[in-house]
C-alpha cells in the first residue's frame, strides 16, 4: 500500500489478483488443499509441495512485495536477530508488538519452525478424541451456540467455517494434562523478564497456557483482559486478525463496556480483579471494494495457494487493515466516537498474525480477533517487573483497598524485600478491603502459595 490514498490501495488490489491469479499456476500440484490443521489432527504426512512451501517461508518470509508500503502502528521485533534490551525498554507492558520466533527462537529461524510443527502434529496426536466445548456463531443474528464434541470433530468443523456460521473454541485447561507440551511453551525470559504469576497462590493463579482455535470467519469477543496483565498470543498454523483500541474510561464507554469478574480461575470466590467486555463486534459485517474484507481471498483459496502466493495475498490483507477497518462494525458509528478528542480509528491498531508470530498485549488494551482460515494458537499471560505496578494498582482499585499510590508502593516493597514478599502484602490487603479483615484474613490463610510464607 503505498502513499497515493484510497484509489492506489484498489489498483493494488486488481493488480495483485491478476499477479494471485498467474502464481497459483506454477508448480505441479500447487492447487492441492493446503492441510494445515487438518494434516496435524489425523496425524497424516503433508504433501510434497506442502513441505516445499513450508521449507520456502523458513528460508525467506515475505510480507507483502517490494515497494508495498504499510504503515505499521505496532511495534515488530524477531527474537533471532532482535535486541531484548531494546523490546523491554520500549515495548514489554506499553506497546502493541509482534514478536516472530519467540518461542524456540534460540535456535535459529529454520529450527525454530520445525519444532513449531513438531510441536502441533504431537499436540493433536495426544488430544485428537479429547473432549471441549466450542461455540458457533451466526454472524446474522449474532446468536452463539456451545456445542459439546472431540477435538477431531471440531477440527472438521473449523474446515467449513466461514463468516456467516464460524466456529470457535477457547479451553484453559486441556494443555494442563499434558506438562510435557505445556512446558515447552515457555517465554524466553531474556525478552520477557521472570514470570511473576508463579509466586501466586494455586487457586489465583491464571490457567495458562491456553489453546485457541478457530475456523475461517469466527472471532473473539471485543474485551480487555483483567488484572491488567501483560498477555500474549502465539499463532502454530494459519493466520488471523487483531484489532486493538487504546485503553480508558472514554474507550470503555464508546463500547458499552461491562465488567467480567475473574471468576474463570478463582471461582468467583476471591474477587480480587475484573476484566471488560463488549456486545460490539467490529468484524460483524464485510465490505467490498477497495481491497477491504469482501475482496479478500477466501480460506479456501488460501489454503491451496503456494508460498508466494500466499505471502502476497496476507500482505494485501494487512495494507488494507492498515488503510482503514475493513469490515462494518456491529455498531456502525463506534469507530467515530471521540476519545479524549480523537476518534477510536485514529487509536485503532491492526495486526496481521502469520504462523511463528507471537502477539504482545499490553495492559488494558481493548482486542478482538478474527480468523482468516482455521488456525490454531496458544495463549497465556505474564507478571514482570515492567507491569507489576499496574497489576497491584488494578487489584486494588478493583477491592477498593484505601493506599494510595498502591502501584509505586507495592513495586517499592518488591525492589527492597522481594517480589514474594510484595505479592503476598497486595493479596492480603485486597482480600481485606474486599471482604472484610476476618474474612479476609481467612481467605488469605486458604490459599495455597508456592513457597513457605516467611
Amino acid at each position: 500500500i503505498n502513499k497515493c490514498g484510497m484509489g492506489a490501495v484498489s489498483w493494488s488490489w486488481r493488480g495483485g489478483l491478476l499477479l494471485l491469479a498467474w502464481l497459483s499456476t506454477r508448480g505441479a500440484g500447487a492447487w492441492q488443499r493446503r492441510p494445515v490443521l487438518l494434516f496435524a489432527s489425523r496425524a497424516q504426512t503433508p504433501p510434497a509441495w506442502d513441505l516445499r512451501a513450508k521449507e520456502l517461508r523458513r528460508r525467506k518470509r515475505l510480507e507483502g512485495v517490494p515497494g508495498q508500503q504499510i504503515r505499521r502502528k505496532h511495534a515488530q521485533f524477531d527474537v533471532v536477530t532482535g535486541r531484548p534490551e531494546q523490546f523491554r525498554s520500549e515495548v514489554d507492558g506499553r506497546r502493541v508488538g509482534v514478536i516472530k520466533n519467540a518461542l524456540w527462537g534460540d535456535m535459529g529461524a529454520a529450527r525454530s519452525a520445525e519444532a513449531m510443527e513438531a510441536w502441533t502434529a504431537a499436540f493433536f496426536e495426544a488430544f485428537a478424541q479429547e473432549r471441549v466445548t466450542c461455540h458457533t456463531k451466526d454472524s446474522t443474528t449474532g446468536e452463539t451456540t456451545a456445542l459439546d464434541l472431540s477435538l477431531s470433530h471440531f477440527v472438521d468443523l473449523a474446515f467449513k467455517s466461514n463468516h456467516q456460521h464460524s466456529y470457535y473454541l477457547l479451553d484453559e485447561s486441556l494443555l494442563s494434562s499434558a506438562p510435557s507440551l505445556a512446558s515447552s511453551l515457555t517465554l524466553p525470559e531474556a525478552w520477557f523478564g521472570k514470570d511473576h504469576f508463579g509466586l501466586f497462590p494455586a487457586e489465583l493463579q491464571p490457567k495458562q497456557p491456553c489453546l485457541v482455535m478457530g475456523g475461517a470467519g469466527s472471532r473473539s469477543s471485543l474485551h480487555a483482559d483483567p488484572m491488567e496483565w501483560t498477555g500474549w498470543n502465539y499463532l502454530l498454523e494459519g493466520s488471523k486478525l487483531w484489532t486493538f483500541l487504546p485503553p480508558g474510561k472514554g474507550t470503555e464507554t464508546a463500547l458499552g463496556s461491562r465488567r467480567v469478574l475473574s471468576g474463570e480461575w478463582d471461582g468467583g470466590k476471591y474477587n480480587i480483579s475484573a476484566g471488560w467486555q463488549s456486545d460490539v463486534d467490529l468484524y460483524m459485517e464485510k465490505i467490498a471494494g477497495k481491497g477491504r474484507s469482501g475482496d479478500w481471498p477466501s480460506a479456501a483459496a488460501l489454503g491451496v495457494m503456494p508460498s508466494i502466493a500466499r505471502d502476497y495475498a496476507l500482505g494485501l490483507v494487512e495494507g488494507s487493515c492498515n488503510t482503514g477497518h475493513p469490515f462494518m462494525p456491529s455498531n456502525a458509528m463506534v469507530l467515530d466516537a471521540l476519545v479524549d478528542g480523537r476518534s477510536l480509528e485514529d487509536g485503532r491498531i491492526a495486526v496481521l498474525q502469520r504462523e511463528g508470530d507471537l502477539v504482545h498485549i499490553p495492559p488494558g488494551w481493548w482486542h478482538q480477533t478474527y480468523h482468516l482460515e482455521p488456525s490454531v494458537a496458544v495463549a497465556g499471560q505474564y507478571l514482570s517487573s515492567q507491569n507489576f505496578q499496574k497489576v497491584a494498582a488494578h487489584v486494588c482499585k478493583w477491592c477498593d483497598a484505601s493506599i494510595g499510590d498502591a502501584g509505586s508502593h507495592f513495586q517499592q516493597v518488591a525492589d527492597t524485600e522481594g517480589y514474594e514478599t510484595a505479592i503476598q502484602e497486595l493479596l492480603l490487603l485486597a482480600l481485606r478491603a474486599q471482604h472484610g479483615q476476618a474474612k479476609g484474613d481467612e481467605l488469605f490463610s486458604s490459599l495455597t502459595f508456592p513457597k513457605k510464607q516467611q
